[in-house]
């Protein structure tokens, strides 16, 4: 099978130039939107210390390729993460208190529940918030959503938003998925 690879990618955003109110001219869909993505730099990280784990798995060492899409998931991710780091900057630039609330959502996530996830459940999650961000970027286009945001955001929700889909259902073959999900959700015990 032919799979294409991830090859990372890394536009620059001036967000400077983005209002405080950058979607629609509007407060709550604004705060909705900030919500979610200052939260993306740490989870970006989490996604690749998750799949990172599996990197050494069978399904995924013995095929080239499948090592190189999942190193470009890496670069990505990376790539991700420091945009959406630029972006939490500009939120505090912009007068936003999200230190205190992104410290204690930090300790409680990364700190004290990943250490006691399994690397399956880390995995499975990975794939689930995966999953999740690729519905909801599907719905923005579908919707033209992002048509009501300022140009600097679109570009970053728009460069961001296609990678989803193509990322992690690319990471393993079709024809290994059935092993391998049935090792994530234990039913071998190998």
């Amino acid at each position: 099978m032919a799979r294409h690879p991830i090859t990372p990618r890394k536009p620059k955003f001036d967000f400077a130039s983005v209002p405080k109110h950058w979607f629609a001219g509007l407060r709550v869909p604004t705060a909705i939107a900030n919500g979610v993505n200052m939260l993306f730099p740490k989870g970006e990280r989490f996604f690749v210390r998750a799949v990172n784990a599996f990197l050494d798995h069978p399904a995924v060492a013995a095929d080239p390729e499948l090592v190189a899409q999942v190193k470009g998931f890496f670069g990505q991710e990376g790539k991700h993460a420091n945009a959406h780091e630029q972006y939490n900057e500009m939120l505090r630039k912009q007068g936003y208190e999200i230190d205190t609330f992104l410290g204690r959502h930090d300790r409680f996530f990364y700190d004290w529940l990943e250490p006691k996830m399994p690397a399956e459940l880390k995995l499975a999650a990975t794939a689930a918030a995966e999953h999740f961000t690729a519905i909801m970027a599907n719905n923005a286009f579908e919707q033209d959503i992002l048509a009501t945001a300022h140009p600097v955001m679109r570009d970053l929700l728009r460069w961001h938003a296609p990678t989803w889909p193509a990322e992690l259902p690319s990471l393993v073959p079709p024809e290994q998925r059935p092993e391998l999900s049935r090792e994530i959700l234990g039913a071998t015990r190998e």
